[in-house]
C-alpha cells in the first residue's frame, strides 16, 4: 500500500496577506478601502493550492 504524505497547512497571517506596502513604519496599517476588503473576502473563500492537490 502506498504511503500518503501529510499536507502542511499554509495559513498566512494578516500581515502576510496584506503585504508590506500597507504597513506604516510604526506598525500601524494604512486605511483599507471597502473594495480591498471585498477582494480579501473573495480570496479567503477561494480554494488554496493545498486543497486542489488533495482532490
Amino acid at each position: 500500500m502506498a504511503r500518503r504524505h501529510r499536507t502542511i497547512s499554509r495559513r498566512r497571517s494578516l500581515s502576510q496577506r496584506l503585504g508590506t506596502e500597507n504597513i506604516l513604519s510604526n506598525g500601524m496599517l494604512y486605511p483599507i478601502a471597502p473594495t480591498d476588503i471585498a477582494i480579501f473576502q473573495i480570496a479567503r473563500n477561494a480554494p488554496n493550492d493545498t486543497e486542489k492537490e488533495n482532490r
